[in-house]
């Protein structure tokens, strides 16, 4: 279901889309880092602002319908578990904005700020930002499964903060969690990433155990019309991208790349086995943002010093990863506002 709004102001997201990944691909040429980034927080709220004010559908549904909520309906512990997206929404739509459009592009504008702070302090590259909105599962996201979009920001910021202070990760993560509980899912990434495997494989048999019985969502709503076997292959596309970088050699130590796509791959494996359908998809989406991460991460380090090589391969993974976007039925279709 798609409620169109804003008729005046539409503009189809799949023109925004062509035009962000031609910045994309010219900020893949780029050798400094966040000279302009005025211009970066500009083409986010453009974003945000033409994908809201072409149509809201699918969850967004449900978001509209309980915004008109009381607010003594608010003490459910669904609502209780996950309060940061219930209650930051409703205290908008009461007393700041009143308009639910404009709600969500509220919540937009001060998670993508975060993101590209959260860029620009880790001194990742500004094609990053490009990348990370048009890539599949942060378009899905930002137009279906808002809450745990929202949480991915806060689960990479937990696994890819270059802060070592493991208490902040681990507010990060909490922050995930009070957004959507999913996210206690990855604490083995950050563990991964501080090194401690054997707290890493621990942590993962544990709440994979525990998610498959306590871990149901009242929400029955789905990802879209994707196989759960797209992920798979997704994440297996990225693989194939290392691998032709990195010319078919495998370095498995102090690799958190490789060793961070093993996990993603058996977690969201699992997923698929012991959640439902909506639910393992989810998982397979969050996977999927930290593979894209750890991918980027990886080439920066790795090719720091060779300009020419790293251009080229930024190019290849850019285009590469935003072309899969086009090629999703589910992905394509939002932004085409289907």
């Amino acid at each position: 279901m798609v409620l169109k709004v804003k008729e005046n102001l539409m503009i189809e997201p799949i023109y925004i889309f062509l035009l962000y990944f031609a910045l994309g691909v010219i900020y893949c040429f780029k050798t400094s880092n966040f000279k302009n980034i005025i211009f970066i927080i500009f083409a986010l709220f453009f974003w945000s602002f033409c994908l809201r004010s072409f149509y809201i559908g699918n969850d967004f549904i449900t978001y509209n319908i309980v915004l008109d909520l009381d607010w003594s309906y608010y003490q459910d512990i669904y609502y209780l578990r996950e309060p940061i997206y219930w209650f930051f929404s409703k205290f908008l739509y009461e007393y700041l904005v009143y308009d639910k459009v404009y709600v969500y592009f509220v919540i937009d504008i001060v998670f993508l700020l975060s993101f590209v702070f959260f860029i620009k302090k880790n001194k990742l590259p500004e094609y990053l930002v490009f990348l990370f909105i048009l890539f599949f599962p942060s378009v899905m996201g930002i137009q279906n499964v808002y809450r745990q979009f929202l949480a991915s920001f806060f689960i990479v910021y937990a696994i890819f903060d270059e802060n070592k202070i493991l208490f902040k990760n681990f507010i990060y993560l909490f922050i995930a969690f009070l957004l959507h509980n999913v996210a206690i899912l990855f604490l083995p990434f950050v563990l991964l990433k501080q090194k401690k495997y054997f707290l890493t494989f621990i942590s993962f048999v544990f709440l994979i155990g525990i998610y498959s019985y306590f871990g149901g969502d009242r929400s029955n709503s789905d990802t879209g019309d994707v196989n759960p076997v797209v992920y798979l292959l997704a994440m297996i596309l990225i693989f194939f991208g290392y691998l032709i970088i990195h010319k078919f050699k495998i370095k498995f130590r102090d690799n958190f790349f490789i060793n961070s796509f093993v996990l993603g791959f058996f977690l969201y494996s699992f997923s698929i086995i012991l959640m439902a359908s909506g639910q393992s998809k989810r998982v397979g989406m969050i996977v999927l943002l930290i593979n894209l991460f750890a991918l980027i991460i990886y080439i920066e380090k790795e090719y720091r010093n060779t300009l020419e090589n790293k251009v080229l391969i930024r190019s290849f993974i850019f285009i590469f990863l935003t072309i899969i976007t086009v090629i999703v039925p589910s992905s394509r279709n939002m932004l085409l506002g289907g």
